[in-house]
């Protein structure tokens, strides 16, 4: 399976957000420094999942001996390291939420304008081919763990709810529910 970048939809994300506070979404569209909301779908549980891409922060890095070192991959989170050693991005497996394909669109890299945002991309998606099996096993296995409610697994804490965002995924777009009221005689 090759995993491709997408973008999705801001009204979804809303959405979404207001089922399960932990989906990552900026109100107003106001991302930081202008990045794109880009992630990679994968199918798991007969769901199309996205998950997005996260900017490197200071707790994706430890020292060691004075030295700056870049943290291991754990389960809800593959970060995207070059062969060079550089951390360019993560795979936030914790955040992947479920969609219906009408509310992704493919990211075409080579339409990005910002040139030096178009080369970033460019070597996040090397890595992410290099990382798909290891991106695929984790999600599967994340999504497991969630859904068979483990308690003592720390990270499960901030794992938003599947179940409860595929039930959410499956109503949105769907015309409301209409109850017919009785008349009385």
């Amino acid at each position: 399976m090759e995993l491709k970048l997408y973008t999705i939809d801001n009204d979804y994300l809303s959405y979404l957000f207001e089922v399960d506070d932990r989906v990552m979404f900026w109100e107003g569209n106001s991302y930081k420094n202008e990045r794109k909301y880009v992630g990679v779908v994968l199918t798991i549980n007969n769901f199309e999942y996205f998950a997005p891409l996260s900017s490197p922060k200071d707790t994706d890095y430890y020292y060691k001996d004075s030295e700056k070192k870049i943290r291991k991959n754990i389960i809800p989170i593959v970060r995207l390291v070059t062969d060079d050693g550089d951390l360019l991005a993560k795979v936030k497996l914790c955040s992947m939420i479920p969609v219906k394909s009408e509310y992704i669109t493919l990211y075409d890299i080579t339409t990005e304008p910002d040139q030096k945002y178009q080369s970033l991309i460019t070597k996040e998606m090397v890595c992410i081919r290099k990382q798909t099996n290891e991106i695929i096993k984790n999600a599967r296995v994340l999504y497991n763990q969630k859904a068979k409610g483990y308690s003592n697994i720390k990270y499960l804490e901030y794992t938003i709810d599947f179940k409860k965002l595929e039930a959410a995924c499956l109503k949105y777009g769907e015309p409301e529910d209409t109850v017919e009221e009785e008349t009385e005689e």
